[in-house]
């Protein structure tokens, strides 16, 4: 398994963003809003994924 860096980024104390580059050297950002510490409530996932955008999917190695 090779490590690769993970950026994160912050406003304040709180995390709003995590990037890094996968196994294909693509880069990956994920951009966090409404973040909660501690919710009470099990949070959802929603993606907008532009029409021309290129999804590929493949299984993670052990």
């Amino acid at each position: 398994m090779t490590l690769r860096p993970v950026r994160l980024g912050e406003a304040g104390i709180m995390l709003r963003a995590v990037s890094y580059r996968d196994h294909s050297g693509d880069q990956v950002e994920i951009e966090l809003r409404k973040v909660r510490v501690n919710p009470k409530d099990a949070p959802t996932v929603a993606f907008d994924v532009p029409k021309d955008t290129r999804i590929i999917e493949h299984k993670a190695g052990r």
